[in-house]
């Protein structure tokens, strides 16, 4: 079974920031062009690996942020028709009535 590293789990998590996007699109990208492997170029008579854009447009299939966002407007759409004693529409709607504070963070021991 192939095992994630675990930046790509974090990406997975957290598609809010541009940095994690960019890492997770690195991540497919490499995946890709594992699977695809070199191509063999007639013209310098040499084996070369595929450029980016050459796998994008061989892969026909969306990629993994559009997959995640898809998936999570599914599961809103399934929340959304669910009751309102489920407890996954009561999270979903939950008001912690906390504010986060605005100081700088307690110092900490360094691990």
């Amino acid at each position: 079974m192939y095992k994630r590293k675990p930046e790509v789990n974090i990406c997975i998590r957290n598609l809010d920031t541009k940095r994690d996007r960019k890492k997770l699109n690195i991540f497919e990208t490499k995946l890709y062009r594992t699977i695809l492997g070199p191509v063999y170029d007639k013209e310098k008579e040499n084996w070369r690996i595929l450029t980016n854009k050459e796998i994008h447009t061989s892969v026909k299939i969306p990629t993994i942020i559009e997959t995640i966002k898809l998936n999570r407007l599914r599961w809103f759409g399934h929340v959304q028709r669910t009751d309102e004693n489920r407890v996954s529409k009561m999270v979903l709607y939950m008001n912690l009535g906390t504010k986060r504070l605005r100081s700088r963070p307690k110092k900490q021991m360094a691990r």
